[in-house]
């Protein structure tokens, strides 16, 4: 049966292979070590590794945990920001993040900082153009063919939903000549968000599906009760755990998982779902 659909979709690993090195030999995990080291030095970059690295953290995930290690950090991070503030704040679009408050909330401002520093590393490297296989990042296998048909399809919507950023996003769907989603939802915009805890929630908290459907039905006018969301992504515990949680049907990507999921690495699996009731 035919009807409304959202079709929303985690970006890093699950659209495009921003895991896999650019031709620079960086990716998004390379980035985020940088980014430790050059604000906080090589201790902390010491602890990072040895507590495993990037391990999917959203940034204020991430930088929670730094900050335990050692409170000390935003005074460190303050003075990086100080010299280097001018080239850092290009990467946020107005109204997006976190306004930096140094010492009325250090998580969230470093978590601010972090990301800054990661997009400047990552940005540099995304191709001006297409060029075969030297072209970063990747797609996904037939992701593009899966993306288009969404899009081709009558009353069927696209949302990305992805602990990454508005501004590297866009140039990555500009470089492979694809519609941006109708609706976008990234880690730029949870920062924004004041919660109880003033942490900014990340996967798999739910509030992030809320977010994607706010924007959505201001988009389009229409009820919850008149459209139906999938969710596709590569993470099963993060975006999986999401979906569970916001009661949506979920889709894998990427080699099998333990709990479960229905799991392909080919998107041409998927399109036979655009359109159609899936619950």
């Amino acid at each position: 049966m035919k009807m409304i659909q959202l079709c929303v979709h985690d970006f890093d690993g699950n659209g495009f292979r921003t895991f896999d090195a650019s031709p620079g030999n960086v990716n998004v995990h390379t980035a985020c070590r940088q980014a430790v080291g050059d604000i906080f030095g090589s201790v902390i970059l010491k602890f990072y590794d040895e507590s495993g690295g990037l391990k999917n953290r959203a940034p204020v995930e991430l930088m929670s945990d730094l900050l335990v290690k050692n409170p000390l950090l935003i005074d460190v991070a303050h003075n990086y920001y100080q010299s280097n503030r001018v080239a850092l704040d290009s990467f946020m679009p107005e109204g997006k993040g976190f306004l930096l408050g140094w010492h009325t909330n250090p998580v969230m401002a470093l978590a601010e900082l972090f990301t800054r520093r990661k997009l400047q590393i990552l940005t540099a490297e995304i191709s001006a153009e297409q060029c075969g296989d030297d072209t970063w990042p990747q797609l996904t296998k037939n992701f593009d063919v899966f993306w288009r048909e969404i899009k081709a399809t009558p009353d069927s919507y696209t949302a990305i939903l992805s602990s990454g950023h508005d501004y590297f996003i866009k140039r990555v769907f500009d470089l492979w000549d694809l519609e941006l989603p109708d609706v976008m939802v990234t880690d730029d915009d949870m920062r924004a968000i004041e919660q109880g805890n003033g942490i900014a929630p990340y996967k798999p908290d739910p509030q992030l599906m809320y977010e994607v459907w706010d924007r959505f039905e201001s988009r389009t006018g229409l009820r919850s009760d008149q459209y139906q969301t999938i969710y596709f992504g590569d993470d099963a515990e993060k975006d999986g755990g999401l979906a569970e949680s916001a009661g949506v049907p979920f889709y894998h990507f990427g080699d099998s998982d333990p709990k479960g999921f229905d799991t392909t690495k080919d998107w041409l699996d998927r399109v036979p779902l655009v359109g159609r009731n899936v619950a």
